[in-house]
């Protein structure tokens, strides 16, 4: 009975195949030329592509980006930059706020920064909102004016085609390498972190002026994030880095 069955599937499968091959026969018949050299071209491209010339599995895996899970509690570094994306974002996706969380690791252990600083300015700038446009037209989690960012991209070989900042991930790797060249200039934490936000002319200005930069400057901005980067080394300061 079984073999029956088995004979049975092999004969209707192969009538299956016979009448689709048949219909494909006439239709092509009473069709104009160049429709069915579409049509032969489409069986020739898609169909037979995908029957006679799978994939390699290694090509296609390598070709899939990896799930990352969400954190339940913090037991390290990355874990406790997820969640504070994740409890604030009203615009990031849990997917793209674990991306956005394991790129400003990497560009912390990249560059040599506590990656909680970075959370500290993102949270300062945007508040987490990746879509955030400020009213001089500073874009993303880390606020980049355009030409920052398009000169960024080109010193440090990142791909900015799109001519915005707008993706997340890009968006973090423009805003910590650029944070990283304002303090090898700028040496002091307060003063890289006023560049950040002045620009660095108006800070450079404001030092051969001064001397040193005016406490309320600092206050107004770099205060503001070291205060959280403060915050959130008393959190997760104790824990490692992955």
């Amino acid at each position: 009975m079984r073999r029956c069955e088995r004979a049975h599937g092999r004969h209707g499968r192969g009538w299956s195949l016979g009448l689709l091959v048949c219909a494909l026969a006439l239709a092509m018949a009473f069709t104009p030329p160049a429709v069915a050299d579409s049509m032969v071209g489409l069986w020739r491209g898609r169909f037979h592509s995908v029957m006679w010339q799978p994939r390699d599995p290694v090509d296609l895996l390598g070709e899939l980006e990896p799930v990352l899970a969400r954190p339940v509690v913090a037991l390290n570094r990355e874990d406790a930059v997820a969640l504070e994306i994740l409890q604030a974002t009203r615009t990031l996706s849990d997917a793209d706020a674990l991306r956005v969380a394991r790129t400003i690791v990497d560009e912390g252990e990249r560059l040599g920064l506590d990656p909680l600083l970075f959370l500290a300015m993102i949270h300062v700038e945007s508040f987490y909102d990746h879509l955030a446009i400020s009213p001089v037209g500073a874009e993303g989690l880390m606020q980049l004016m355009p030409d920052t960012a398009e000169w960024t991209a080109a010193k440090t070989d990142l791909n900015w085609t799109e001519r915005h900042s707008f993706d997340p991930v890009l968006n973090v790797q423009l805003g910590a390498r650029y944070f990283r060249h304002l303090q090898r200039e700028f040496r002091r934490l307060d003063a890289a972190l006023t560049a950040y936000n002045r620009g660095p002319e108006a800070t450079r200005f404001l030092q051969d002026e001064t001397g040193e930069l005016p406490e309320a400057i600092v206050e107004f901005y770099a205060g503001k994030v070291l205060d959280r980067y403060h915050h959130l080394r008393a959190q997760y300061g104790q824990l490692a880095l992955r």
